[in-house]
């Protein structure tokens, strides 16, 4: 029990690496939105920092960070990339529990219609930990808000369902009479929201929380992700909402 503990609060910072009772399941994308539906500036390549800490079923504390540089193609169309890495408070010294976590995604997100309301978002990635764990990710998700207050105050709520695979697991994770340690195929649905505050046309800052629910064959994970970001769009055509 407590080495899964440990694995799962590696770095569910970005739901990566998570646990439930004494099995492992194969991490999730770190799909935070950290945004609203709205689009930034047109031709604009905006830049998001971000950080966090998690908490939830069977987790122990972890911190993490990371970043985030989208390009917006059109009124419609935004693509961009993530990088994110996390770390366990308290690992334990054990080594089948991952100490630190690293992943990617790349992503594209949808505004039908040119809609400053609604945000489809589609995602691929991967990860990899310090035991030996590594893992790819596929996600797609639907995202709503509006602005309020001269565009200034901007609460957005959406769900998301996602599929993480392993492509290699550690030593450790093995099935061993009740206690199972398998990291196998998972799959996910959750629920994001937040706020985003735009002080200017430019310059974003978001609340989000990330709610998932993770299922395989060998276990189950609940997990809470809550997230500060802080983002700046550079070049474009900046439209006022």
């Amino acid at each position: 029990m407590d080495t899964s503990k440990r694995l799962t609060g590696l770095a569910s910072l970005a739901l990566l690496a998570p646990l439930a009772g004494c099995a492992t399941i194969s991490p999730p994308p770190a799909a935070m939105a950290l945004e609203g539906a709205s689009q930034g500036p047109v031709g604009a390549t905006a830049v998001t920092v971000f950080g966090g800490a998690s908490a939830g079923v069977f987790l122990t504390e972890s911190v993490g960070g990371g970043a985030r540089v989208a390009h917006r193609i059109s009124d419609t169309v935004a693509v961009g990339v993530d990088g994110v890495a996390g770390a366990a408070v308290d690992h334990g010294g054990e080594q089948v529990a991952p100490r630190r976590i690293f992943m990617g995604r790349g992503h594209l997100q949808v505004n039908p219609g040119a809609s400053r309301g609604l945000a489809l978002t589609f995602g691929v990635g991967g990860g990899a930990s310090d035991n030996s764990l590594s893992y790819v990710t596929v996600d797609a998700g639907a995202r709503i808000s509006r602005r309020w207050y001269e565009g200034f105050f901007e609460p957005y709520v959406g769900g998301l369902v996602a599929l993480s695979v392993p492509t290699a697991t550690p030593d450790g994770a093995t099935r061993d009479g009740g206690n199972d340690r398998r990291i196998l195929p998972t799959a996910y649905v959750g629920i994001d929201a937040g706020i985003a505050l735009h002080p200017t046309a430019r310059l974003d800052v978001a609340f989000d929380l990330l709610t998932m629910l993770g299922y395989s064959a060998s276990s189950n994970a609940f997990i809470m992700t809550p997230t500060l970001g802080v983002r700046y769009a550079f070049g474009g055509d900046v439209v006022v909402h």
